[in-house]
């Protein structure tokens, strides 16, 4: 538990997805539910997520918004951030667990799962741009060229 966020422990998959966000997505009530960041900060990793208990600002463009607690559990959420911690500052005395989770209303109703699994996409190099030079004009016998100044 931190500071104005109830966040969970990692399930250890290692499963990360690149970052996307949404101009209208933005942790600006209490009950958001974001992904942890990856070690590489390009992605969001599916091991753990975390929940704002009040308006998060500075959570915007940095952490991906998957969702957020609606109605009375929005109580259960409150009650788990003002848990007794441990010496540590971070750790609860009494663990909480989430037993469910449920999606009320479906955001995309076309989509169908796919057994992929999607992988991260590699960097493409880019062409260098060849450079041509010509030398055009011969410079004078003892080395110097004509130039004049406008």
């Amino acid at each position: 538990v931190l500071p104005n966020l109830v966040q969970t422990g990692a399930t250890g998959s290692g499963t990360a997805y690149k970052k996307k966000f949404h101009s209208r997505l933005k942790f600006s009530i209490k009950g958001c539910v974001g992904l942890v960041n990856s070690a590489d900060d390009k992605y969001a990793s599916v091991d753990g997520f975390f929940i704002t208990t009040k308006e998060a600002p500075e959570l915007n463009n940095h952490y991906v918004m998957i969702g957020r607690v609606v109605g009375d559990s929005i109580y259960n959420v409150i009650k788990m951030s003002q848990n007794d911690l441990k010496e540590d500052g971070e750790t609860p005395v009494h663990p909480v667990f989430i037993k469910e989770t449920r999606v009320t209303k479906k955001f995309f109703t076309d989509l169908e799962a796919s057994g992929e699994e999607i992988k991260a996409e590699e960097p493409k190099k880019k062409k260098r741009k060849a450079i041509k030079l010509a030398y055009d004009e011969e410079e004078g016998a003892d080395g110097e060229s004509e130039f004049r100044m406008r």
